[in-house]
């Protein structure tokens, strides 16, 4: 039975909307804005690396995958560890100069942001 929210987007859909809930509850409760900023990275990157490890899953398995704009946007929205943490783990979207290249600037201007916010 095919799912086609499932494939493409709707995982991230998913991990986005569920970052956005846990990161607003924290704003709810009066957390720090510093303290959301490292909170969003953190659980945008614990999501990444799970929809890459699932993405490679399926590459292997011969399945539908997540689109590669999906992973990319994922990254973009705090997820750049997690990305560039699985990208080696799993061996997974190396030879992607979108992949190659953008996460790691991805990464470089999260960490600078947040950097800047705690200053």
């Amino acid at each position: 039975m095919a799912r086609p929210w499932l494939d493409g987007g709707g995982p991230v859909l998913l991990a986005v909307g569920a970052q956005a809930g846990l990161v607003g509850g924290a704003w709810w409760q009066g957390a720090a804005p510093r303290a959301l900023w490292w909170l969003q990275l953190a659980l945008g990157s614990a999501l990444a690396f799970a929809l890459f490890a699932w993405d490679k899953a399926r590459a292997v398995g011969g399945r539908r995958r997540v689109r590669a704009a999906a992973l990319l946007a994922l990254a973009w929205l705090g997820g750049a560890a997690g990305s560039l943490a699985a990208m080696v783990v799993f061996r997974h979207k190396l030879r992607s100069p979108a992949f190659r290249f953008g996460v790691p600037i991805a990464l470089a201007l999260q960490l600078a942001l947040g950097f800047w916010l705690t200053r």
